[in-house]
C-alpha cells in the first residue's frame, strides 16, 4: 500500500510586531479509496520561523500556530504535517510582520482654565504628533480625556475620529492633572502602545481687593492681594467722572491709588 502525503498547507496573514495572532492549518489528507480497514490521518505537526537574519527555530506543534513575533519585517513560516505512517510534506510562506504606528500629541492653554476649549493635535507630520510605520498609514485616532467630571459618562470622555484633530472642555479642577490618553490605529490593523500626557486645569481666580476712606483731594489706595492666590495679573477700572475722556483710568499693579 502506498500511503498519501498530507496535503499540508496554512493561511498566510500580516501580523504586528509584538501582537499575538494565529496563523490557522489548512492542512488535509487524501483517503485511501480502495483500503476500507486502514484510517489514515494527520499525527504530528512541526511549524518553525525564520526571522529576517538568523536560523530556523521550532515555534509550536499545535494544529494551528499561536505566535508573537518580537520583531518587524519579512519572516518565513514552515509547516511540516507527518501522517501515522510517517509520510510527511511542508508548506512555507513569507510574513510581513509590521512595525507600530506612534502615538503622540500637543495640547493648547496648558495649563487651562475651568471651561476653556482645549485643542489637542495627534497628526503626524508635526512635532510633538503621532508617526506612521514604515509600511502603515494611521487611519484611526482614539482619545481618552480621563474627564469624570463631564456629562454624560463614559462616551463625553472619549472621542474617536479618522483625523487626529480633538477638542475638549473641562468643567472642574478637581481631577487635575487630566491624564489625557492617545491610541492610534493603521491601516494594517496595528495599534500602537498609549500615549499620556497631563493637562492642569486651574480653578478661576476670585477677585477682591480693599480700599481705604480718604478725604476728597487725598490718594485712595487700592489693595488687590486678598484675591485668590493663583492670581498673577491684575487689572483695574477706576471709575472717577473728573477723568477724561470717558471717566476711567486702567492700571495693571497690584495696589494702584487714585486722587479723587
Amino acid at each position: 500500500i502506498v500511503h498519501p502525503t498530507p496535503n499540508t498547507n496554512f493561511i498566510p496573514i500580516d501580523f504586528c510586531v509584538g501582537v499575538q495572532d494565529t496563523l490557522f492549518d489548512n492542512s488535509d489528507l487524501d483517503t485511501l479509496t480502495c483500503v476500507s480497514n486502514i484510517i489514515d490521518s494527520i499525527n504530528d505537526r512541526l511549524w518553525e520561523v525564520l526571522p529576517p537574519a538568523g536560523s530556523w527555530t521550532q515555534a509550536g506543534s499545535g494544529i494551528d500556530l499561536i505566535y508573537t513575533f518580537p520583531t518587524a519585517g519579512l519572516w518565513k513560516v514552515r509547516l511540516t504535517c507527518t501522517s501515522v505512517f510517517f509520510c510527511d510534506s511542508t508548506a512555507e510562506y513569507d510574513i510581513l510582520v509590521h512595525d507600530l504606528p506612534q502615538a503622540g500629541f500637543t495640547s493648547t492653554s496648558n495649563p487651562s482654565c475651568i471651561d476653556d476649549n482645549v485643542v489637542f493635535n495627534g497628526n503626524t507630520g508635526i512635532s510633538g504628533g503621532s508617526t506612521n510605520s514604515s509600511t502603515g498609514v494611521i487611519n484611526e485616532w482614539d482619545w481618552d480625556f480621563n474627564d469624570s467630571y463631564c456629562t454624560t459618562l463614559p462616551a463625553c470622555s472619549l472621542f474617536n475620529s479618522t483625523d487626529g484633530d480633538a477638542n475638549h472642555t473641562y468643567t472642574s479642577h478637581v481631577g487635575s492633572p487630566y491624564n489625557v490618553t492617545l491610541t492610534v490605529n493603521d491601516n494594517n490593523g496595528c495599534i500602537s502602545l498609549p500615549t499620556t500626557n497631563p493637562i492642569f486645569v486651574d480653578p478661576l481666580p476670585t477677585a477682591s481687593f480693599t480700599a481705604t476712606t480718604e478725604c476728597l483731594d487725598t490718594l485712595t489706595q487700592l489693595d488687590g492681594t486678598s484675591s485668590s492666590s493663583s492670581t498673577d495679573t491684575w487689572s483695574w477700572r477706576i471709575y472717577d467722572p473728573q477723568e477724561s475722556p470717558n471717566g476711567y483710568v486702567d492700571q495693571t499693579t497690584t495696589t494702584p491709588s487714585h486722587n479723587y
